[in-house]
């Protein structure tokens, strides 16, 4: 990149932050959305990359960075156990998918107890009868949405968050869940700040532009990516497999959030242990602060 060049991305990040009014730290929300990879689908994995080796990593990835809420996806309740036993910190709440199955994977939200507290949480499925376990769309699994109404301890400030984790498989079922996740983020949240995490398996050859558009139609989800006042920081893809730090543009992972909430930094997490990746995807995160 030439000097020019340089200077002037440099002087729009001046620009966009003197615009900004100034931040206190301690208002600083640290959001994370993290698909930590499913236990029980590692059977054609490599040994180093099954839970037990992977584990420790996870939960170091979470205190290391800081995080103040995290919406996972594909932990079941032993995975959640194990991280709480390392992050003994944190609580967590969510719904398992396979109903009376321990083994089924939750969208669980996981939070700070001293910074947070909890004082509502529900959950609903991502078909056209949200209210009752079921399938929708042609998905091959149960799918949900996990959603908490959160009250900050620290400015007393009461906003919602959301998970999810949207089908792999069906276009279709993609794109009526974005519609149905508007919907009733719209009808839950009241008007109130929120955030909202998760894998949406957003890919280029998969149809993803679609279902982007419609989460982010009218800017009423907005990509923390581009609200953020600094740019963005690491790889831009957040799939790894296991493999790489991200193929650049696949990210189905994303953080949303409405005009409520304003967006200091936005990035994708690359770190390994010793060569290798704590899951097969890369965590994305960002620092928020209600207003």
């Amino acid at each position: 990149m030439s000097s020019s060049k340089t200077q002037l991305s440099l002087q729009k990040v001046k620009n966009r932050a003197l615009k900004t009014k100034p931040v206190l730290q301690e208002n600083i929300i640290r959001v994370m959305s993290f698909n930590i990879h499913l236990k029980d689908c590692e059977e054609k994995q490599p040994e180093e990359c099954t839970w037990k080796y992977r584990k420790e990593f996870v939960a170091s990835m979470i205190r290391f960075h800081h995080m103040d809420l995290i919406g996972l996806q594909e932990p079941t309740k032993d995975q959640l156990n194990d991280l709480i036993h390392f992050l003994p910190e944190y609580d967590w709440h969510g719904v398992n998918l396979e109903d009376g199955k321990d083994s089924g994977p939750i969208d669980a939200v996981l939070f700070l107890k001293d910074r947070f507290e909890l004082l509502e949480s529900s959950h609903f499925y991502l078909s056209s009868t949200p209210e009752i376990l079921s399938k929708g769309w042609k998905a091959k699994f149960v799918r949900g949405v996990t959603w908490s109404k959160l009250r900050d301890l620290r400015t007393n400030q009461v906003f919602y968050f959301f998970n999810t984790h949207f089908d792999y498989h069906s276009i279709l079922a993609r794109n009526k869940s974005a519609q149905l996740l508007r919907d009733q983020v719209e009808q839950i949240s009241q008007n109130y700040p929120f955030i909202v995490t998760g894998d949406f398996n957003i890919f280029p050859k998969m149809g993803g532009e679609e279902t982007y558009k419609i989460l982010t139609r009218d800017n009423f989800l907005i990509d923390a990516q581009f609200k953020a006042v600094f740019p963005h920081h690491g790889p831009t893809g957040s799939w790894s497999g296991f493999k790489e730090a991200g193929q650049p543009g696949v990210k189905p992972d994303y953080i949303f959030v409405n005009k409520k909430v304003n967006v200091m930094s936005h990035g994708i997490l690359a770190d390994t242990f010793d060569g290798k990746f704590p899951s097969d995807h890369m965590p994305v995160v960002s620092e928020i602060e209600i207003n």
